[in-house]
């Protein structure tokens, strides 16, 4: 199995780009399984090139004195071989990063992201699932709890989230 770790993206920006997708459509080419991206010091969203989960960043996880989302992404290979993708939700603040357990943080975090990303689906546990590639149910058979391209929100790159405004690498102004 190949997982890329990539540097990668504008600092700040809370979308994915072009470039990104390209760099890892290249990268899956080239027999990349998963790849994780870093740089924006922002949570970006995810998607699946073929069916390689691909997150384009996840964030930052202590390097900001501002509110923001952050995530763990979590990689699996169960025992016939088979990868799958997850996203722990994380929120940081004043420098200290904790894993989000309380239903309405954990709701939002999951709405947030999935407006981020494209052609994906969470479950409640925030399994990610191709819809790219047909998939419409989770892996119990049930429609996804969050969905890309619902337009859960809005999102503003300048602000944190609870509307104070940050620089680009998320620290207050």
């Amino acid at each position: 199995y190949v997982v890329v770790i990539v540097h990668w993206g504008t600092e700040g920006n809370v979308m994915y780009d072009n470039e990104q997708q390209q760099i890892a459509e290249k990268f899956v080419d080239a027999g990349a399984d998963a790849i994780i991206g870093g740089h924006p010091h922002r949570l970006q969203g995810a998607s699946f090139i073929k069916d390689a989960p691909v997150f384009y960043s996840i964030g930052n996880f202590w390097f900001s004195d501002s509110k923001l989302y952050t995530t763990i992404a979590q990689i699996k290979i169960d025992e016939e071989g088979k990868l799958s993708a997850r996203m722990i939700p994380c929120i940081m603040e004043d420098y200290t990063t904790d894993i989000i357990t309380e239903e309405a943080m954990y709701d939002d975090f999951y709405r947030y992201v999935s407006d981020l990303s494209s052609g994906i689906g969470f479950d409640h546990d925030g399994n990610m699932y191709n819809k790219g590639a047909g998939v419409d149910k989770d892996s119990n058979g049930d429609s996804f709890t969050y969905s890309s391209e619902q337009l859960y929100r809005k999102h503003a790159a300048g602000f944190d989230l609870i509307g104070r405004k940050i620089d680009i690498i998320g620290n207050l102004n």
